[in-house]
């Protein structure tokens, strides 16, 4: 299933935002945003990824850490087991990342508790 985009172009909002990273491959709010899509979708691994690399173009991109955590708890709660305890973890960790991104008081963590 892909989110469609209203207009007459009939492209979804995930061939727009490629298309745009094939000419800004390295941009992270694209990378977000991709990301962004694809969590809405329920397609975590693949939202997982694209905020990978948003992260990686821009470390302190707390928007990026915060949508992994979220993704990350999201996996948790199908997984069992030791895969069940690694994704907790990776969440952990992202929340912990998005914290320091943002800072201990800002009200862009709250909803990360």
């Amino acid at each position: 299933m892909k989110l469609m985009l209203v207009g007459s172009w009939g492209r979804t909002a995930l061939d727009e935002i490629d298309r745009y990273l094939e000419l800004r491959p390295r941009d992270a709010f694209g990378q977000r945003m991709r990301g962004f899509l694809h969590y809405r979708l329920g397609s975590y691994a693949d939202a997982i990824e694209a905020l990978e690399a948003a992260a990686d173009t821009d470390p302190n991109h707390g928007y990026a850490y915060g949508l992994m955590a979220r993704c990350y708890a999201l996996l948790a709660r199908e997984a069992s087991g030791a895969e069940r305890v690694r994704l907790t973890s990776r969440s952990r960790a992202m929340q912990q990342r998005a914290t320091e991104a943002f800072g201990p008081e800002s009200p862009r963590v709250s909803w990360l508790n």
